[in-house]
């Protein structure tokens, strides 16, 4: 498939809408560091509204561009357009059912890990990929620091009480990733 250039532009778009989405997620519906972006958001019928409308605008721009221009661009393989539907579908479950406790928790982390987990791969990939060495070696760093992240959350019960500092950095550098892969070209 041959990439679509009008496409190029929604990847930078839907990245910078969706932090300064998160940002302002953050300072309007308050929280502490031990909470997920997703479970600030779930404190109020409010915020579940506006993080609904968040994603609704950024996911499908962001998924233009990942198939109509990235992986095409990259000539990466179907393999990574599978995973970047599974993770947007994950993305799209964690979204629609807003983390409360509960049942709606259980099946909210589903699609949030489900579409966090995707990351790892893509990440992978990208950093063995005929692209710039700079964004490879970036790709790889980011892979390594969303594996470790993950094993220490995992394995260090007290890491949970900084659970956005986890967050936080693991999807910015996915981001980052993407961009730099993007613009080196």
């Amino acid at each position: 498939m041959t990439p679509d250039s009008s496409f190029k532009f929604f990847g930078l778009l839907s990245i910078v809408l969706v932090w300064m989405g998160l940002l302002f997620l953050l300072y309007r519906w308050k929280g502490n560091k031990s909470l997920s972006f997703s479970v600030h958001a779930a404190q109020t019928k409010g915020g579940q509204i506006y993080y609904f409308i968040l994603f609704a605008i950024v996911l499908p721009p962001f998924y233009l561009f990942m198939l109509r221009w990235f992986v095409p661009a990259l000539e990466l393989p179907d393999i990574f357009s599978y995973l970047v539907t599974l993770g947007i579908l994950g993305q799209v479950l964690a979204v629609v059912v807003p983390a409360i406790p509960g049942r709606k928790e259980r099946i909210h982390n589903l699609g949030a890990y489900t579409m966090a987990f995707t990351m790892i791969p893509l990440c992978i990939m990208l950093g063995f990929t005929e692209i710039d060495w700079f964004a490879r070696l970036v790709a790889l760093l980011t892979a390594t620091y969303m594996i470790g992240a993950g094993v220490l959350f995992l394995t260090v019960k007290r890491s949970h009480d900084y659970y956005l500092y986890f967050q936080a950095p693991y999807i910015a550098l996915f981001h980052i990733t993407i961009l730099i892969s993007t613009y080196s070209l």
